[in-house]
């Protein structure tokens, strides 16, 4: 009888635009949530986030059947933040609860 065990553990980093400090404090949490989310709808597992004022981490579990660029690019998808300026960064905060 075989037996399949896959455990595909990842660290993604991203980081502003010419490593700018555009994440203030305040809204790294909420971002993280954000970031989370996006996780959930795909079925990823987010073990860890965090991350200073120029970039953002997360280590996530991604499922066997999702490959690897295709998590990546989702998790990427709130990644515009980044490189936003700080009022549109506020403006796209106010959206997130």
């Amino acid at each position: 009888m075989s037996h399949t065990f896959a455990q595909n553990v990842i660290h993604v980093v991203f980081s502003t635009k010419d490593r700018r400090k555009l994440m203030p404090n305040e809204f790294r949490p909420r971002m993280w949530a954000y970031a989370a989310g996006i996780c959930k709808k795909f079925d990823i597992l987010v073990l860890a986030v965090g991350g200073m004022e120029d970039h953002s981490h997360l280590l996530v579990q991604i499922p066997p059947t999702l490959p690897v660029a295709k998590a990546v690019l989702a998790i990427k998808s709130f990644c515009f933040w980044l490189g936003a300026a700080p009022t549109a960064l506020e403006f796209i905060l106010t959206f997130v609860p």
